[in-house]
């Protein structure tokens, strides 16, 4: 068809003029700021804002339920999750010397084993369509466990966490593999310097007979059941 021209074919070739202006202005600017203020040699020399924050304090979180359990609740809307850490009075500390390992083993299990009513794969089924997080643990001085979700699964997920907590399957296959994974982990426990370094100071520190010096072995482990 013929090129049109007039007013219309004007307006289209100023336009691209027009957009890079507008692009460009922006950068002007930032570079004219930039060079009001130039950058520091060093980083050093780097100056920031004073941060007035003051932490507050932890009574105004504090509440202590009808059965005496004390929580901590801190509101947060900028997102929608819900997190809740719950800490257990518990700890590889306690572990039986010819045990080492079963705290360890009975936290990992408390989640990954599944509960009552829910064989280890529904449960993680169930946590992976929620997109949330259930997990336990035992450490040497304490245990932890909780979950983290969207705030419309609140319901949903302490229902869940309440079972794993209350109500353990401690499947049998999670079990054996879970103790399998932890002596092949023995058996490469001194492949690398710097582990047997670390081991070496505690016992320097703290003596052999130290709880944080009580190591798992295959003995140990293969001496914990179910049942313990």
């Amino acid at each position: 068809p013929p090129r049109r021209t007039g007013s219309g074919t004007k307006a289209r070739k100023f336009l691209p003029c027009r957009v890079v202006w507008f692009c460009f202005l922006p950068m002007a600017i930032a570079a004219t700021a930039r060079a009001e203020k130039p950058v520091p040699a060093h980083p050093n020399e780097l100056q920031y804002a004073k941060l007035d924050y003051k932490i507050p304090p932890a009574s105004q979180f504090r509440e202590v339920l009808s059965n005496g359990m004390v929580v901590y609740i801190a509101e947060d809307r900028m997102l929608p999750t819900f997190d809740l850490h719950i800490t257990l009075a518990t700890a590889s500390a306690f572990d039986p010397q010819d045990k080492v390992g079963l705290a360890s083993l009975t936290g990992e299990e408390l989640r990954d084993g599944g509960t009552q009513d829910l064989t280890p794969e529904e449960l993680d089924e169930r946590v992976e369509f929620l997109a949330a997080r259930v997990f336990s643990n035992i450490g040497e001085t304490g245990g932890s466990a909780g979950v983290s979700l969207l705030s419309k699964d609140i319901d949903t997920g302490l229902e869940l966490l309440i079972s794993v907590l209350r109500y353990p399957r401690f499947d049998e296959n999670r079990f054996r593999l879970a103790k399998e994974r932890r002596i092949q982990n023995i058996k490469r426990r001194n492949d690398g310097t710097d582990q047997i370094e670390q081991m070496e100071f505690g016992f320097l520190m703290n003596g052999e007979d130290h709880f944080s010096n009580w190591y798992p072995s295959t003995a140990t482990l293969n001496a914990v059941t179910r049942e313990d």
